[in-house]
């Protein structure tokens, strides 16, 4: 049972490497801890992530090892923390968005890979989360996620903040301070490697 949890933090901290091409699951720590500057966004995110590997371990899906299906399923959770509170309806709603994420995910890895060897990368993500959009403001009554919408203080030279806060949004965070602690699972590796 311990084995399992830590495999999938491994997995979860490789997500969130991987949404930044890094390789090192290690890295995905900084990740993490940026997300939550923004609670709700963070635990969206989680809890993306870890329906995912339950539901893929449950249904016993291929392609489990490549990772795409937390990958994807964790930017679909990270978008919605982003956009909408997190409430009993939201949390559904992540459910359903990283069941169908892991689908889509399984199924297009198989046919873009047999048509000619083409990786899909984030093609699920960008399906769901756009379905998901429409279908909830349509259909849900969902509180937005007013926190974003907060003024961003400066920390410095407006074109560094700028900077910081455009590498946060990677991780739908546009603050510069989660921006340098994303920049940290990217220096840390050339600190270390030298």
């Amino acid at each position: 049972m311990l084995a399992q949890l830590k495999y999938s933090a491994f997995e979860i901290f490789r997500a969130y490497a991987q949404i930044l091409f890094l390789g090192q699951p290690w890295a995905g720590v900084f990740c993490v801890v940026a997300t939550f500057w923004y609670p709700n966004i963070g635990i969206a995110g989680l809890l993306s992530a870890a329906f995912a590997i339950i539901a893929s371990r449950v249904l016993r899906m291929p392609h489990e090892g490549c990772g795409l299906h937390i990958l994807n399923a964790l930017l679909v959770g990270l978008s919605l923390g982003a956009f909408y509170q997190l409430d009993t309806q939201l949390v559904f709603i992540i459910l359903i968005s990283s069941l169908l994420t892991l689908f889509l995910t399984t199924t297009l890895i198989d046919i873009f890979w047999r048509l000619g060897k083409v990786p899909i990368l984030s093609l699920p993500f960008i399906l769901v989360a756009f379905t998901t959009a429409f279908a909830t403001k349509s259909y849900i009554e969902l509180t937005p996620y007013l926190q974003l919408k907060q003024a961003i203080p400066d920390i410095s030279y407006h074109w560094l903040d700028t900077f910081f806060s455009s590498l946060g949004a990677i991780f739908f965070i546009p603050h510069p301070l989660a921006g340098l602690l994303n920049l940290d699972s990217f220096t840390l590796p050339c600190f270390i490697m030298c």
